[in-house]
């Protein structure tokens, strides 16, 4: 997870400064440049979650090899057990991905509000080549995002509906004690 945490600090005070760097200095090339190296760090960021998952796959191969006599040791085994366990880590990943998703969100922004200028770019000073950029930055953003992010959602929808069913059992037998 250390690799990851590497990333994601890169990714959020490397694009974060040069973000404002664009804001403050009108560097508006930046914004069609920023959102491909963004989504690139977010690519990076889920290709080393899935080599977490699959160091973890590979220690409970392991650990259900060593361990047949005692089938409750081996912490991929205990992870397992309980959903809630695993859900920190969904949770974790959710929110991470979703502050760099609100960076990406302001680079779409910079293309809609920024004034690209006439002379050779004409092209990209018009209006409607910013609205098409941030329209299909936009679509691309939510499709990577949803994409990466489809296991961490369910797995938090999981852990809320036990949670609640949890306590709507946790009442019930309130009641049928009284």
């Amino acid at each position: 997870m250390d690799k990851q945490y590497k990333i994601l600090a890169l990714e959020v005070t490397g694009t974060g400064t040069l973000l404002g760097l664009a804001f403050q200095y009108s560097l508006y090339p930046l914004f069609l440049i920023l959102p491909l190296i963004i989504l690139s760090f977010m690519s990076l960021y889920h290709w080393e979650r899935l080599s977490i998952i699959n160091a973890g796959e590979y220690i409970r191969e392991l650990e259900s090899s060593f361990i047949k006599e005692y089938p409750e040791l081996g912490w991929e085994r205990w992870l397992l057990k309980s959903p809630k366990r695993c859900a920190v880590y969904a949770f974790t990943e959710l929110v991470s991905t979703f502050c760099v998703f609100c960076i990406y969100l302001l680079c779409v922004y910079g293309i809609l509000s920024s004034d690209f200028g006439a002379g050779s770019f004409a092209l990209i000073g018009s209006l409607w080549f910013r609205y098409l950029a941030s329209a299909l930055y936009f679509l691309l953003g939510v499709a990577i995002f949803l994409m990466y992010n489809d296991e961490n959602l369910k797995e938090c929808l999981r852990f809320k509906s036990g949670r609640m069913n949890k306590s709507e059992n946790e009442k019930t037998s309130d009641q049928g004690k009284k």
